[in-house]
């Protein structure tokens, strides 16, 4: 898959999700400690968890296309991981200004 020079695998798909979802668990770690910069921390993490999924998002987006136009054409073809849903991996915060659409 290549878009814009960028090749994105969908190993890197799944890694993002990944790495989104440890955000929200540190976030929300943070968030329950009561510490005085638990707010600013939390904030960058949001803006790095944004990031990450917006990629990521884009990735499963970008194989779900290339699988519509070439679907598996064997049964022995290793079906696709799921995917997960978009919010699964968002902080329920948001970030006051932020729009969600790039």
């Amino acid at each position: 898959m290549d878009s814009y020079g960028a090749k994105l695998t969908q190993r890197d798909v799944v890694d993002l999700a990944q790495a989104s979802t440890n955000m929200a668990v540190v976030a929300e770690t943070i968030r329950s400690s009561g510490v005085k910069w638990a707010d600013a921390t939390i904030n960058l993490l949001l803006i790095a968890n944004n990031s990450v999924v917006r990629i990521q998002n884009k990735g499963a987006a970008a194989f779900a296309r290339y699988l519509e136009k070439h679907p598996p054409k064997s049964r022995e073809a290793p079906a696709a991981e799921p995917i997960p849903a978009e919010d699964a991996n968002q902080v329920d915060q948001s970030i006051p200004g932020e729009d969600e659409e790039d």
